[in-house]
């Protein structure tokens, strides 16, 4: 990091890159799909930004090995993102991992960030809402 104000965050496993935004002042760990010689499709919840998200391509230009800068969204996924503050002793239960499952089924992806922060992305076509299957 080379400025003192710049906030950064790394999240275990996956394939990581590391990413700078720069109109955000963070550079963060986050998992990618090359699909261009620029374009990266993000595979996983980018945290403490409102843009890009899962699901996204964007550009970027190389800084190092697996270091890029953020320049912009080329193509929106559109995908729709639940998040959920669940405690230990849930994040362990059978009713997450049948949602889990289900979110798995239908194409979608799930993510648990921070122990507590369940996170869950469905493709846009799927019209299915985890809420009711979580809190109940």
């Amino acid at each position: 990091m080379s400025n003192s104000g710049e906030f950064f965050i790394q999240l275990e496993g996956g394939d990581d890159w590391s990413v700078e935004f720069p109109e955000d002042n963070i550079t963060m760990s986050l998992d990618l799909e090359p699909v261009g010689p620029t374009l990266y499709r993000i595979v996983t919840v980018p945290l403490m930004i409102e843009s890009p998200r899962f699901g996204d391509v964007i550009e970027a230009e190389q800084k190092g090995d697996r270091e890029l800068r953020f320049l912009r969204v080329v193509e929106q996924g559109d995908w729709r993102i639940f998040d959920f503050l669940i405690s230990e002793e849930m994040a362990g239960s059978e009713r997450v991992k049948r949602v889990c499952e289900k979110v798995i089924l239908l194409g979608g992806h799930c993510e648990r960030v921070f122990g507590g922060i369940l996170l869950l992305c469905l493709p846009p076509a799927s019209d299915y809402d985890p809420t009711a299957d979580l809190m109940t």
